[in-house]
């Protein structure tokens, strides 16, 4: 949980990816949960993305597919050329009453 501690000096934008089934000791999805709602709390820009039935490595096409698209989109977003899917939500609290996002 150290990154926690630390939410209050990130400021370049964050995109967070995890498995919902994630059992490895120390990356439990509970810790991304609360390190997103740490940087929100602090103004940062970020996204969360928790993978249904992925531990911690992606196994499932259907979500290497969405991972990818998520980088793709939050590095246009962020980086690029502003090539967006008009279906992206760009609102950070779109997905979930905590502000994450479940495909």
């Amino acid at each position: 949980m150290r990154g926690c501690r630390n939410a209050d000096k990130i400021k370049k934008p964050l995109l967070l990816l995890h498995g919902e089934d994630d059992n490895n000791p120390g990356t439990f999805p509970l810790q991304s949960e609360r390190f997103y709602q740490a940087l929100k709390g602090h103004g940062a820009p970020c996204r969360l993305v928790l993978l249904p039935h992925e531990g911690h490595g992606y196994r499932a096409y259907e979500s290497i597919m969405h991972t990818l698209y998520e980088q793709d989109q939050w590095i246009e977003r962020f980086a690029g050329y502003g090539r967006l899917d008009p279906n992206y939500s760009t609102d950070d609290t779109a997905g979930g009453a905590d502000g994450s996002a479940s495909e």
